[in-house]
């Protein structure tokens, strides 16, 4: 099942011989650092890494991750290894190249880097907010301090998706109530089919 042609996700109970045989197998290992935090699971990212491994980041599901922030894996990424291993490991641009060229390289995407003949995915930072223009390293800074309400236009394609921090075709206040009401639904079927799930969710019955 290994090979270049194979994804596989998270990956942190492996042994030793099997860490050794995921980086070597060229499969693409994508990690996704909330989710670790969360229950307090030491991320392999780095392993994977130093021994040639393939990795990619991912956010995790919204269970695990309320935010689903992209820039916040990034960080936690950095962060999670360097509590694991008490080091500082990798540079920013090492981050980047985690996160956007090589999952991209790997799935056989033109994306990942900005130049002629590759897809027109990029996504552009609001360059006005503090931690950009009190900075020697914009890269770093990125990495460490950006965060998804930074992001002030989204193109996909050469299209326009996202503009002013807002999705253009979208009308976002329906799509939110619409969320919250479907939240609420499945909420009160859960608690009405299981009410201790009351406490565990520490919730009133809605």
């Amino acid at each position: 099942l290994l090979g270049a042609r194979s994804l596989v996700a998270h990956a942190n109970y492996a042994s030793e011989q099997e860490t050794m045989l995921l980086a070597q197998s060229g499969s693409l290992i994508v990690q996704c650092p909330t989710r670790y935090f969360l229950e307090g699971v030491p991320s392999r990212a780095y392993d994977y890494w130093q021994l040639g491994g393939s990795l990619a980041l991912g956010t995790g599901s919204p269970c695990y991750n309320d935010n689903v922030d992209f820039f916040e894996e990034m960080r936690l990424l950095v962060y999670s290894q360097r509590a694991r291993l008490e080091r500082a490991v990798w540079s920013s641009r090492d981050v980047l190249e985690i996160s956007a060229r090589v999952p991209a390289r790997q799935l056989g995407l033109r994306a990942g880097v900005i130049r002629e003949g590759a897809a027109a995915d990029i996504v552009l930072l609001d360059a006005r907010r503090p931690w950009f223009m009190l900075t020697q390293n914009l890269v770093s800074s990125i990495v460490h301090a950006a965060s998804s309400g930074d992001v002030d236009t989204v193109i996909v394609g050469g299209r326009v998706v996202v503009s002013g921090g807002r999705h253009v075709a979208l009308d976002e206040e329906r799509v939110f109530h619409q969320a919250e009401a479907a939240s609420l639904t499945l909420l009160k079927r859960a608690l009405n089919a299981a009410p201790e799930l009351e406490k565990v969710l520490r919730l009133e019955a809605v």
